[in-house]
Protein backbone atom coordinates (compact mmCIF):
# COMPACT_ATOMS: atom_id res chain seq x y z
CA UNK A 1 0.00 0.00 0.00
CA UNK A 2 1.09 3.52 -0.65
CA UNK A 3 1.70 5.11 2.74
CA UNK A 4 1.92 8.63 1.27
CA UNK A 5 -1.54 8.35 -0.29
CA UNK A 6 -2.99 7.00 2.95
CA UNK A 7 -1.34 9.85 4.85
CA UNK A 8 -2.96 12.31 2.44
CA UNK A 9 -6.38 10.84 3.28
CA UNK A 10 -5.95 10.14 7.00
CA UNK A 11 -3.32 12.72 7.98
CA UNK A 12 0.44 12.82 8.38
CA UNK A 13 0.28 10.94 11.68
CA UNK A 14 -0.79 7.76 9.84
CA UNK A 15 1.85 5.05 10.33
CA UNK A 16 1.48 1.39 9.35
CA UNK A 17 1.60 -1.24 12.10
CA UNK A 18 1.41 -4.85 10.85
CA UNK A 19 -0.73 -7.40 12.68
CA UNK A 20 0.70 -10.80 11.83
CA UNK A 21 -0.85 -14.26 11.93
CA UNK A 22 1.98 -16.07 13.72
CA UNK A 23 0.80 -19.69 13.79
CA UNK A 24 -2.37 -19.95 11.76
CA UNK A 25 -3.67 -18.95 8.37
CA UNK A 26 -6.84 -17.67 10.09
CA UNK A 27 -6.80 -14.09 11.36
CA UNK A 28 -6.23 -13.83 15.11
CA UNK A 29 -9.41 -11.94 15.96
CA UNK A 30 -8.29 -11.34 19.55
CA UNK A 31 -5.17 -9.52 18.28
CA UNK A 32 -7.15 -7.58 15.67
CA UNK A 33 -9.72 -6.48 18.24
CA UNK A 34 -6.96 -5.60 20.72
CA UNK A 35 -5.25 -3.42 18.09
CA UNK A 36 -8.50 -1.65 17.19
CA UNK A 37 -9.36 -1.01 20.84
CA UNK A 38 -5.76 0.11 21.43
CA UNK A 39 -6.13 3.16 19.21
CA UNK A 40 -5.52 1.79 15.72
CA UNK A 41 -7.10 4.34 13.37
CA UNK A 42 -7.30 2.17 10.25
CA UNK A 43 -7.07 -1.54 9.56
CA UNK A 44 -6.09 -2.78 6.11
CA UNK A 45 -6.88 -6.41 5.43
CA UNK A 46 -6.97 -8.59 2.34
CA UNK A 47 -9.94 -10.86 1.74
CA UNK A 48 -9.30 -13.32 0.22
CA UNK A 49 -5.71 -13.19 1.36
CA UNK A 50 -2.80 -13.52 -1.01
CA UNK A 51 -0.78 -15.76 -1.21
CA UNK A 52 -2.48 -18.19 1.21
CA UNK A 53 -6.06 -17.82 -0.08
CA UNK A 54 -7.67 -17.50 3.36
CA UNK A 55 -11.23 -16.17 3.10
CA UNK A 56 -12.56 -14.31 6.14
CA UNK A 57 -15.70 -15.89 7.59
CA UNK A 58 -18.97 -13.91 7.93
CA UNK A 59 -18.71 -13.90 11.75
CA UNK A 60 -15.16 -12.50 11.54
CA UNK A 61 -16.28 -9.73 9.18
CA UNK A 62 -19.26 -8.90 11.42
CA UNK A 63 -17.02 -8.72 14.51
CA UNK A 64 -14.52 -6.55 12.65
CA UNK A 65 -17.21 -4.09 11.51
CA UNK A 66 -18.81 -3.99 14.98
CA UNK A 67 -15.54 -3.21 16.77
CA UNK A 68 -14.41 -0.70 14.13
CA UNK A 69 -17.77 1.10 14.34
CA UNK A 70 -17.55 1.14 18.15
CA UNK A 71 -14.07 2.73 18.20
CA UNK A 72 -14.44 4.83 15.02
CA UNK A 73 -11.65 3.10 13.05
CA UNK A 74 -11.45 2.86 9.27
CA UNK A 75 -11.61 -0.56 7.63
CA UNK A 76 -9.85 -0.84 4.29
CA UNK A 77 -10.58 -4.19 2.69
CA UNK A 78 -8.56 -5.27 -0.34
CA UNK A 79 -10.83 -7.59 -2.33
CA UNK A 80 -8.84 -7.68 -5.56
CA UNK A 81 -8.98 -11.50 -5.58
CA UNK A 82 -12.74 -11.69 -4.85
CA UNK A 83 -13.51 -13.26 -8.24
CA UNK A 84 -11.11 -16.12 -7.51
CA UNK A 85 -12.88 -17.58 -4.47
CA UNK A 86 -13.65 -21.25 -4.93
CA UNK A 87 -14.69 -22.28 -1.42
CA UNK A 88 -18.05 -23.78 -0.57
CA UNK A 89 -19.21 -20.92 1.68
CA UNK A 90 -18.13 -18.23 -0.77
CA UNK A 91 -16.89 -14.79 0.15
CA UNK A 92 -18.00 -12.39 2.88
CA UNK A 93 -17.37 -8.65 2.79
CA UNK A 94 -18.10 -5.54 4.86
CA UNK A 95 -20.54 -4.80 2.01
CA UNK A 96 -22.57 -7.89 3.03
CA UNK A 97 -23.38 -6.69 6.55
CA UNK A 98 -27.10 -6.03 6.86
CA UNK A 99 -28.20 -2.46 7.39
CA UNK A 100 -26.37 0.67 6.40
CA UNK A 101 -22.80 0.48 5.09
CA UNK A 102 -20.35 1.41 7.84
CA UNK A 103 -19.30 4.92 6.81
CA UNK A 104 -15.62 4.24 7.47
CA UNK A 105 -15.45 0.99 5.52
CA UNK A 106 -13.61 1.13 2.21
CA UNK A 107 -13.77 -1.94 -0.02
CA UNK A 108 -11.24 -1.93 -2.87
CA UNK A 109 -11.64 -4.15 -5.90
CA UNK A 110 -9.88 -4.35 -9.24
CA UNK A 111 -10.17 -5.69 -12.73
CA UNK A 112 -6.60 -6.81 -13.37
CA UNK A 113 -6.75 -10.16 -11.55
CA UNK A 114 -10.18 -11.36 -12.69
CA UNK A 115 -9.71 -10.24 -16.30
CA UNK A 116 -6.10 -11.44 -16.61
CA UNK A 117 -4.78 -7.91 -17.16
CA UNK A 118 -2.23 -7.71 -14.34
CA UNK A 119 -0.40 -4.69 -15.71
CA UNK A 120 -3.51 -2.50 -15.95
CA UNK A 121 -3.74 -1.50 -12.26
CA UNK A 122 -7.38 -0.44 -12.69
CA UNK A 123 -9.84 -0.71 -9.85
CA UNK A 124 -12.49 0.96 -7.77
CA UNK A 125 -13.53 1.55 -4.17
CA UNK A 126 -16.94 1.21 -2.56
CA UNK A 127 -17.52 3.40 0.49
CA UNK A 128 -19.80 6.03 1.98
CA UNK A 129 -20.21 9.41 0.22
CA UNK A 130 -18.27 11.23 2.96
CA UNK A 131 -15.28 8.88 2.79
CA UNK A 132 -15.44 8.85 -1.02
CA UNK A 133 -15.14 12.65 -1.02
CA UNK A 134 -11.91 12.37 1.00
CA UNK A 135 -10.52 9.78 -1.41
CA UNK A 136 -11.38 11.94 -4.42
CA UNK A 137 -9.41 14.89 -3.01
CA UNK A 138 -6.31 12.70 -3.08
CA UNK A 139 -6.86 10.72 -6.27
CA UNK A 140 -8.45 13.43 -8.46
CA UNK A 141 -5.93 14.91 -10.93
CA UNK A 142 -7.33 18.35 -10.08
CA UNK A 143 -6.02 18.17 -6.52
CA UNK A 144 -2.68 18.86 -4.98
CA UNK A 145 -1.60 17.75 -1.49
CA UNK A 146 -5.17 16.79 -0.60
CA UNK A 147 -6.67 20.20 -1.39
CA UNK A 148 -8.58 21.41 -4.43
CA UNK A 149 -6.53 23.61 -6.70
CA UNK A 150 -7.88 27.07 -7.35
CA UNK A 151 -8.17 28.21 -10.94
Amino acid sequence: YHVKQLQAVFGESFTPEPILRPTSLRPDMEEVEKALRGGLEALIFTNPANPDGVVWQPDEIRRLVDVAREVGAYLICDECYVDMVYVQNGHSSPLDIEGELYDRAIVCRGFSKSLGCQSWRVGYAVTSPVTAASIVTVMDPGTKRGERQRE
